[in-house]
């Protein structure tokens, strides 16, 4: 399973790596611009919901509460703080009661998490909690969640690098982060195993400063994408 400086949580506990972001984090995502503010001094995490599914809306449960509510498919909600590290954190389809998945997970405090529904090989659901990063002021990062249903082993290529961003990116996999140099406008291209390109993102705007979530959605004769980028913004 390919991850780089980001771990992904899976079923059951685990503690994720990377930096820790106690500054607001602005997100743009098909011009709507939103602002998290940073986690409180009590330890608390900033969590958001992706819901990379094909189809329906989804409830996320943490504990006994539920912490969203009817998220639809290529939503990217806002950040929502939650003062546990350890948390138990249930999927369900909206308008039902019975779980669909629930994961234990041990964050970091202070720290900002994205909590991502995806399909998974055998036909099933799977939330996977991802640690968010962020860029340095002269670098940019990516990193892309293959949410097609029935693909494996997909190929992420960037324009102007010679060896793939991701490989061997099977459904319901996460490849991150990788970092970039920035670019005003750059083509990112999805490969199948066989080399042929299945997807694309023309005029990528890569933002100096900024990490970039790249999802891919839908079907292997029907690759769609979306994404959101997120950057460091500081209090004065």
């Amino acid at each position: 399973m390919p991850c780089a400086a980001g771990l992904v949580l899976m079923a059951g506990a685990a503690l994720a790596c990377g930096p820790r972001a106690r500054e607001p984090i602005e997100t743009v995502q098909d011009g709507r611009t939103a602002l998290a503010p940073a986690p409180g001094d009590r330890g608390g995490v900033l969590v958001r919901v992706v819901n990379a599914l094909p189809d329906g809306r989804v409830d996320i449960v943490a504990g006994d509460s539920v912490l969203f509510s009817a998220v639809g498919p290529r939503e990217v909600t806002d950040f929502k703080e939650i003062t546990e590290q350890s948390v138990s954190f249930t999927l369900r389809r909206s308008g039902q009661d019975s779980a669909v998945v629930t994961n234990r997970e041990l964050m970091m405090g202070g720290s900002h998490y994205t909590l991502v529904a995806v399909p998974t090989m055998d036909g099933g659901i799977a939330l996977r909690a991802l640690q968010d990063e962020t860029a340095a002021a002269d670098r940019t990062k990516i990193r892309v969640i293959n949410a097609v249903t029935g693909s494996d082993d997909l190929k992420v290529v960037v324009q102007g690098r010679q060896d793939p961003l991701f490989s061997d990116l099977d459904v319901g996999e996460v490849g991150g982060w990788s970092e970039v140099d920035p670019a005003t406008s750059t083509l990112l291209t999805i490969q199948s195993p066989e080399g042929a390109t299945v997807a694309r993102v023309d005029r990528m705007e890569l933002e100096a400063g900024r990490a970039y979530t790249v999802v891919l959605t839908g079907t292997r004769g029907n690759v769609q994408t979306f994404r959101f980028g997120d950057r460091v913004v500081s209090e004065r």
